[in-house]
């Protein structure tokens, strides 16, 4: 089971699986929609409170090959993803990697927010 809340707050049940578009949304003056091409990547982490990003208790990267047929990169947990997860609260991030003349752009496109195993 899982649940998505309007505000993003994200419920799943440990051990299941999870198939959602992520909605990118970028400012470069105006607010846009962001569609990943070439070897443009998303960073998406399942983080416990006070854990820094790169300590993740999952991490997954996603391409352009992962786009739906809206543009929207969708985000795959299999099982094995979160099965030996704890039963409680964790928070949920996403990075947006692009490489433009060469140079690796990092950029939080979703900051934390609340993702609740149960």
């Amino acid at each position: 089971m899982h649940k998505i809340a309007e505000n993003g707050i994200i419920t799943l049940t440990a051990g299941d699986s999870l198939l959602a578009p992520l909605y990118l949304f970028i400012d470069e003056g105006s607010v846009h929609k962001y569609t990943l091409t070439g070897t443009d990547k998303v960073c998406f982490a399942i983080l416990e409170p006070h854990q820094p990003f790169e300590c993740a208790s999952v991490r997954k990267i996603f391409t352009a090959n992962n786009n739906d047929e809206n543009g929207d990169v969708l985000v795959i947990l299999s099982p094995e993803d979160t099965e030996n997860l704890r039963p409680g609260l964790y928070y949920y991030e996403a990075k947006l990697i692009v490489s433009r003349n060469g140079v690796e752009y990092v950029d939080t496109v979703i900051p934390k927010r609340k993702f609740y195993i149960l």
